[in-house]
């Protein structure tokens, strides 16, 4: 994950006092979906540590202001409320940086090795998966797909790589019959900061100016992802 906007990445331990671990636990997964939902929130997933008695939120938001505007929502307050009642402890919150694994790269790196450098930025092991996939079939093809737009292509400034992949989303969801192409992206733009919110909004978009059949149709792609994506949280 990279991190382009200084958003904020924030881990929280949340631990209840034994007795009242269930009934916390019931309190908090109403809010999961409408936390989510808010523009200004990339990723809200809550999991239960019942070795240690605690739950655990990951987030991340867009800025300081998307957060405090996660903290007025009436769901939220009714959540801090109960933790007056039910904490053992207060809250064990962190807040992270992401580090960015790859390393800087030189003006004589070549197209191919300047592509798979932001291949792993976007896409991480699943684009690399997919370029390999592809050299079983066409070595000279999973070249040019690395060269020219992810080593040319994404390599311009203008725009940082979030907005690159909203318009990459917006343009294949338009195309249609794209559907592996828009599933390798929407898993990008998670990847790059993109809600699922967000993306869902992009592919309505796309129905004013493509038409409903492919607004629909990428709506299923990106209905398997949000629902796979919903399973690895609580």
């Amino acid at each position: 994950m990279i991190n382009p906007d200084n958003s904020l990445h924030i881990v929280a331990k949340i631990t209840p006092k034994p007795e009242y671990f269930e009934r916390g636990l019931a309190a908090i997964k109403p809010i999961i979906q409408p936390t989510r939902a808010e523009p200004g929130c990339f990723r809200f997933d809550v999991f239960a540590d019942e070795h240690n008695g605690q739950y655990v939120l990951v987030e991340h938001f867009r800025n300081q202001a998307a957060l405090d505007n996660h903290y007025a929502q009436p769901y939220t307050r009714q959540v801090f409320t109960l933790y007056d009642e039910i904490l053992a402890k207060a809250p064990d919150i962190a807040t992270l940086t992401p580090v960015d694994e790859t390393s800087p790269l030189d003006a004589s790196v070549s197209r191919y090795e300047r592509g798979l450098h932001n291949l792993k930025r976007i896409d991480g092991r699943a684009g690399e998966e997919v370029v390999e996939g592809l050299k079983q079939v066409s070595a000279s093809l999973a070249n040019y797909v690395v060269e020219f737009p992810l080593g040319d292509i994404y390599n311009r400034g203008g725009i940082d790589l979030r907005a690159r992949e909203i318009a990459t989303i917006a343009m294949l969801a338009a195309i249609g019959d794209t559907q592996d192409q828009l599933r390798v992206h929407i898993h990008a733009g998670l990847n790059v900061g993109l809600s699922l919110a967000e993306i869902e909004e992009i592919i309505i978009q796309t129905s004013v100016y493509a038409g409903f059949p492919r607004a629909l149709n990428a709506m299923k792609v990106f209905a398997d992802i949000q629902s796979a994506h919903s399973s690895m949280a609580l």
